[in-house]
């Protein structure tokens, strides 16, 4: 069983994957097996004793556990994908994952900061020191751009754009896009490269980028971007398309944000890091690194950008995982009432 599970390792990272997601996969799929040893009491399985009643037994004991609907579907979905790769590659007649249909569960509304909030968050670190800089760059541009934690943590010298205000990711599937970047995160982000002795490297960079982000980006959509908040109304931004810039001799020096010892952020290092701020700001539970992600959706939502080109900057593959970002809190849903409705201003006159 080993050896397949080494196979089906090998199937997932060339799927592209998220290294969150595969880990969870992985996880899941060990858990199952430990699970089916202690059930059958054997040391060893085999894949024929991998079938709909033993997966049966396994979502009953996961109930038993208390898990959240949530993350019992979790769990369903990496078994449908090891189940799956079971019946294509390794020679698995029948896929006994067809029986078993996930719990249904509701979708949570983001959480996300108040433009005053998120402000108040971006002011703290301290920038009488150059960490403090460097920490003031993480945040803008993590509140700018809308990038994942781990986008962060794989940002690379050649992929800022200092003089066109964008920056170049490599985000889920493997898919490179373009997102724009705020006058104020610039600004930082310049002042934290020649700290981390890049001076030399931001023109050339800037050059090497300038004829890639027109292919990019039609310049000719993209609005002013605003002293806070790009402001993309209908920005389009192709990342279907968009070449992979090449990771040839990359070396640790080429990552952008570096810890204090001088070494590339982990992805745990950096959340930690960005959630000690937001834990001197938070008024309510919820709040964590990603929570940045979805308040760059939410506030562009807010004021009316289109929904097209956030999907395209938050890397979606589907427009109805951005469409949760289309809530409204009680006071849009008010103003907007008593802009859109003829009667919501007049006050009732007795004659």
């Amino acid at each position: 069983m080993q050896e397949i599970i080494s196979r089906y390792t090998i199937y997932l990272k060339s799927r592209s994957l998220a290294e969150s997601t595969l880990e969870a996969y992985l996880h899941n799929i060990n858990k199952f097996l430990m699970f089916c040893k202690e059930n059958l009491n054997r040391e060893e399985i085999n894949l024929t004793d991998l079938t709909s009643e033993v997966i049966r037994e396994y979502m009953v004991n996961l109930y038993n556990e208390k898990l959240t609907s949530r993350t019992i579907a979790r769990n369903v979905s990496a078994l449908r994908s090891f189940f799956k790769y079971l019946y294509i590659y390794e020679n698995v007649n029948v896929n006994p994952m067809r029986k078993i249909k996930a719990p249904k569960y509701a979708k949570k509304l983001p959480v996300f900061f108040t433009p005053e909030e998120i402000f108040s968050l971006c002011d703290l670190p301290d920038l009488a020191s150059p960490t403090g800089i460097r920490d003031k760059a993480i945040l803008e541009l993590f509140y700018s751009s809308g990038l994942r934690i781990s986008e962060l943590v794989h940002l690379k010298i050649q992929d800022i754009d200092f003089t066109g205000l964008k920056v170049s990711v490599l985000g889920k599937g493997n898919k490179r896009r373009v997102i724009p970047v705020t006058f104020i995160a610039m600004e930082f982000i310049e002042k934290y490269s020649k700290l981390r002795g890049n001076t030399n490297n931001v023109a050339a960079i800037s050059d090497r980028h300038q004829s890639v982000g027109n292919a990019f980006i039609r310049s000719d959509s993209v609005p002013a971007i605003s002293d806070r908040h790009p402001s993309v109304g209908n920005a389009f931004i192709r990342s279907d398309s968009v070449p992979a810039i090449s990771d040839r001799h990359i070396n640790v020096t080429d990552f952008f944000f570096l810890n204090n010892k001088s070494k590339p952020f982990t992805r745990m290092s950096l959340y930690f890091l960005i959630k000690k701020y937001i834990n001197q700001i938070a008024l309510r539970k919820g709040y964590s690194p990603h929570t940045l992600r979805h308040t760059f959706a939410s506030h562009l939502v807010n004021n009316g950008a289109n929904l097209l080109a956030i999907k395209e900057m938050l890397g979606h593959s589907s427009l109805s995982t951005t469409e949760i970002y289309t809530h409204l809190t009680p006071e849009r849903i008010r103003t907007e009432f008593l802009n859109g409705h003829p009667r919501a201003g007049k006050k009732y006159k007795k004659e």
